[in-house]
C-alpha cells in the first residue's frame, strides 16, 4: 500500500503516459463540467500510486471506489502481471496492490463527495448523480488516453446496492471494450466472495441463488432478531449467513457429500479446486493466517483440518474430509465475522 497524500500538481507537472503532456484542451472546451469532475481530472494524474507504478504502461487496471452512499472515495490499481496471477480478484478493487492513501481517500474530491453527501435531502438522487460524475472523470481522461488502452476502468462501491451494483456494471460497459464486460457480468454472477456486504434481495444473490437451485429460509428470526438467519439452496451445498439487515456476511460453500449435504458445483474462490488436499492449497497461497490439527470436541464431535487465508476485506475458511484429505467446506466471510476479529482488522496474508 502506498501511503501518501494526494495534492494538486501544476498542470504543466503533469507527466502523462511515456512522460508526454496529456491534452486537457477538451476539458477548456468544458469549463462549466461539474467541480468534482474537474477535481478529478486534476487528481487522477497526480496520484501517489504511480510514484510506486513508475511506468503507467504497467497498468492493467484502475478504479474509483465509493460505499453504497456515495459519501466515500478512493483510488486503487493493479499491474498486468498482478491481475494474470490473481484472477479470482480482477474486479474487486479492494484486493488491489496499489491504493491512494494511508487513509484511502483522495482528499478534496472525497471530502467534496462527502460535503455533497451530508446535504443530499434525496439520498437516490445523489448517488446516481454523483456516480455519474466518477465515470464522467474516468471516461475523460480515457479519452485523452492518459490509461493503456487495454487498462479495465472501475467504479464500484465495495459494499455495493443493486442499485449501485448496476450503476457500475453500465460504467464498466461506458470505459471499457465488450470483452471486460463480459467477464464482468460473469465474476460477479459466479464468484461467491462478491456476494459478502449485499442484501438478500440484490440482484446478484438472487441470481447466484438461482443458478444453484433456488432458496429456503432455514431461520427467519422470528423470535430473536439479534440473530443471524440462514439462507440456503435448495439443491445445491450453498448457505448463507445474513446479519440483522439482512446483508450476506457468510458464504459456506459444502463439497463433501458424505456429510448428508448436496455438493456445491460452482465456482470457488481463490482459484480453487474441489479436489484439492492441504497440500495442494498451500502449494498455492503459501502457509495461512490461521490453521487447526484434527481435534475432538466433547459435545460437536470431531474436526479435521482446517486453514483460514486473509485477505483485506474478507477471509476464507477451508475444511478437509478426514477420509479423503481433500476440501470439505469452504467458507468466505466479511472481516467483521472472522472469530477474534471483532473489528474486521483482519491483514492480508493470502497473496
Amino acid at each position: 500500500m502506498v501511503t501518501c497524500w494526494w495534492r494538486i500538481k501544476p498542470m504543466s507537472k503533469i507527466i502523462g503516459p511515456h512522460g508526454s503532456q496529456p491534452n486537457y484542451a477538451w476539458a477548456d472546451r468544458h469549463a462549466m463540467r461539474d467541480e468534482l469532475v474537474e477535481l478529478l481530472i486534476q487528481a487522477i494524474p497526480n496520484l501517489c500510486i504511480w510514484q510506486t507504478v513508475g511506468d503507467i504502461a504497467r497498468v492493467g487496471a484502475f478504479a474509483l471506489c465509493t460505499d453504497e452512499n456515495l459519501s466515500t472515495l478512493f483510488a486503487t490499481a493493479a499491474p498486468t502481471d498482478w491481475l494474470e496471477q490473481n484472477d479470482e480478484s480482477r474486479f474487486w478493487p479492494p484486493d488491489w496492490p496499489w491504493e491512494e492513501n494511508g487513509d484511502s481517500s483522495i482528499h478534496e474530491p472525497g471530502e467534496l463527495l462527502a460535503h455533497r453527501y451530508d446535504l443530499a435531502e434525496d439520498i437516490s438522487a445523489h448517488v446516481d448523480t454523483s456516480f455519474d460524475h466518477l465515470v464522467q472523470a474516468l471516461a475523460f481522461l480515457r479519452q485523452d488516453k492518459f490509461f493503456p488502452p487495454e487498462a479495465t476502468l472501475l467504479v464500484c462501491a465495495t459494499t455495493p446496492t443493486r442499485r449501485v451494483l448496476g450503476k457500475a456494471t453500465a460504467a464498466v460497459a461506458t470505459l471499457n471494450n465488450a470483452h471486460v464486460v463480459q467477464l464482468w457480468r460473469a465474476y460477479w454472477k459466479l464468484d461467491p466472495v462478491h456476494l459478502l456486504g449485499m442484501h438478500i434481495d440484490d440482484g446478484s444473490v438472487v441470481d447466484f441463488l438461482a443458478n444453484h437451485g433456488g432458496r429456503h429460509i432455514v431461520d427467519d428470526r422470528d423470535e430473536d432478531p439479534a440473530i443471524d438467519r440462514y439462507v440456503t439452496s435448495a439443491t445445491s451445498g450453498v448457505e448463507l449467513s445474513l446479519d440483522h439487515r439482512d446483508l450476506v456476511r457468510v458464504v459456506f460453500l459444502y463439497l463433501d457429500r458424505d456429510e448428508g449435504r448436496p455438493e456445491f458445483d460452482g465456482q470457488l474462490p481463490l482459484g480453487l479446486s474441489r479436489n484439492m488436499t492441504r497440500t495442494d492449497v498451500r502449494k498455492l497461497h503459501g502457509l495461512p493466517a490461521f490453521e487447526r490439527s484434527p481435534t475432538v470436541h466433547p459435545i460437536l464431535g470431531s474436526f479435521g483440518l482446517a486453514d483460514r487465508y486473509d485477505l483485506a476485506s474478507y477471509s476464507v475458511h477451508l475444511e478437509y474430509a478426514e477420509h479423503t484429505g481433500k476440501l470439505a467446506l469452504v467458507t468466505v466471510m466479511a472481516a467483521s465475522a472472522v472469530p477474534g476479529f471483532p473489528d474486521g482488522n483482519v491483514g492480508p496474508t493470502c497473496q
